[in-house]
């Protein structure tokens, strides 16, 4: 049942992706009606920006992989240098920190956030963190069958990965959903913390995604990709609340009616 339910989702990937991006257009065409006519504001349109240069990045990173071109000689020789001067140490510690953005983590966290957004009735947050973690969970499927990379080969058998390798799914993952819920914590709490906030979920984002390339079960370039291509969920979803101006507050929502 579990690999049939896998098979439909790795499958149709593209099509479960167009059918979220649809359905968030629809909504957010729908919200936006309902709401005054305001010029964009500067949040909003830095997001877009962000969006797009991650979207473009990523257009080129894949393409030159696809083409064969300088960036797997670039790939090969990190590899080649972290094989030489990786310890026991070294790997014991990569893979703890790899398990944060392992999929049976990462999942469940996803959803835990997600009914406690619904449990506040923060509708617009909860409606940009599923649209930001399920079109990011189905471009990284869809991308990963189109490209069909092989990972690294190593020897020291810390940890062994299955599947295609590019993009990084741990870096993308991490990105999306610890990188959004950094925002929302960090757009919701005083300067002092949000500054707090802002770099303790960078740091643990950049430590999942090069304990990847640690434990030699990623390319650099795909944790690259994988950033880049979260980077374009994550701008979209960003842009998207503030336009609307879901920026007031997380705390629960008196019922209506």
């Amino acid at each position: 049942m579990q690999h049939a339910a896998r098979a439909i989702v790795d499958g149709y990937a593209g099509l479960w992706l167009l059918v979220v991006v649809g359905l968030a257009l629809v909504v957010f065409a729908r919200v936006r009606q309902r709401r005054p006519i305001v010029e964009a504001p500067p949040a909003s349109r830095i997001a877009i920006i962000v969006a797009v240069a991650c979207a473009a990045g990523f257009a080129a990173l894949a393409f030159a992989i696809h083409a064969g071109e300088r960036i797997p000689g670039w790939d090969d020789a990190v590899h080649r240098g972290l094989g030489e001067r990786l310890g026991p140490g070294d790997l014991a510690f990569a893979l703890a920190v790899t398990r944060l953005g392992d999929t049976v983590f990462v999942m469940p966290f996803a959803f835990a956030v997600a009914c406690v957004l619904a449990w506040r009735r923060a509708g617009l947050l909860l409606g940009a963190w599923l649209f930001v973690t399920l079109a990011n969970g189905f471009a990284i499927r869809a991308f990963k069958h189109a490209f069909t990379r092989e990972r690294p080969i190593h020897e020291h058998g810390w940890l062994v990965e299955t599947g295609w390798s590019f993009p990084s799914g741990h870096a993308a993952g991490a990105l999306a959903v610890y990188g959004l819920l950094a925002w929302m914590l960090a757009r919701h709490a005083s300067p002092r913390t949000a500054w707090i906030v802002a770099v303790t979920g960078g740091v643990l984002v950049l430590a999942i995604g090069t304990s990847r390339v640690v434990l030699q079960v990623h390319h650099p370039s795909d944790i690259v990709g994988g950033f880049l291509l979260a980077g374009t969920w994550l701008g979209l979803g960003v842009a998207a609340l503030e336009r609307l101006g879901a920026v007031g507050t997380l705390r629960r929502s008196a019922p209506t009616g």
